[in-house]
């Protein structure tokens, strides 16, 4: 089974049609975690719209996330 919020007309995906994508897997998951999000970036924003939904979300603790320090809920050590 696949889950997808398109039908059969959507062949090729756009920033559009992923940035949509993203977040309905981001609605039917219950914790979200983000491996890196570039300052300012996509990814960044996405985290920020995600939180709006009352998510869980953790980083993975790096000098490269430091941007998300006061965005995400937990942190992850590895």
């Amino acid at each position: 089974m696949l889950i997808s919020p398109f039908d059969d007309r959507i062949k090729r995906p756009t920033q559009n049609t992923s940035y949509q994508r993203n977040i309905f897997i981001s609605e039917l998951a219950n914790e979200i975690i983000i491996a890196h999000a570039k300052p300012g970036s996509k990814t960044e924003h996405l985290i920020t719209e995600i939180l709006k939904f009352g998510k869980t979300v953790f980083k993975f603790d790096s000098e490269y996330n430091k941007n998300l320090i006061d965005l995400c809920v937990g942190v992850i050590d590895f």
